[in-house]
């Protein structure tokens, strides 16, 4: 057998415990892999070593490791997404979660119910996809005249919370074509 057959079934049953762990401690409230704090990393790298042989002083093996976490992450959160847009209404979908999310904290629930009656108090229903609010408000501009100065104007506070200053200084170029 060849070591790189041997390497490669390494790596697989590296990633799909990798991706184990994921799917049972990582927490769901968490955007990106990035964003956890090195000790929950530690956390979960002292947890794969149970079955792997890694040196966590070697940098190039820590980054490797921490690279497979990420995208098993990425992954993870990509099917649950999917998962949801398969049923036809948000109630639905909560109705029939999916398996992964059975085997979470209660802490995790509490926090989802949380974000849900958060999301509903919002007055507006910002959906719009990949794309920013400052690319609608520049997309209407161009599209239309309705854009006025006092119109930006009364837009400002909340131009201002978001830190869209550019936007009101395109709508005025706008004005003065």
């Amino acid at each position: 057998m060849s070591r790189r057959a041997t390497s490669s079934r390494v790596h697989s049953l590296l990633v799909h415990d990798i991706g184990a762990i994921i799917r049972s401690h990582y927490p769901m409230n968490t955007c990106y892999w990035l964003t956890i704090f090195s000790s929950e990393k530690n956390d979960l790298v002292d947890e794969i070593t149970t079955n792997f042989e890694i040196d966590s002083k070697d940098s190039r093996l820590a980054n490797y490791v921490n690279r497979l976490y990420n995208r098993r992450y990425r992954e993870f959160k990509a099917e649950l997404n999917a998962y949801y847009k398969l049923h036809k209404t948000c109630e639905d979908a909560l109705i029939n979660p999916s398996l992964e999310m059975f085997d979470r904290s209660v802490d995790q629930w509490m926090a989802s119910s949380t974000n849900i009656e958060n999301r509903s108090k919002k007055k507006y229903n910002y959906r719009t996809g990949s794309h920013p609010l400052s690319y609608i408000v520049e997309e209407m501009a161009v599209l239309s005249r309705f854009f006025t100065n006092q119109l930006v104007d009364k837009m400002l506070p909340t131009l201002l919370r978001y830190n869209f200053l550019t936007i009101r200084t395109q709508l005025w170029r706008l004005e003065y074509l």
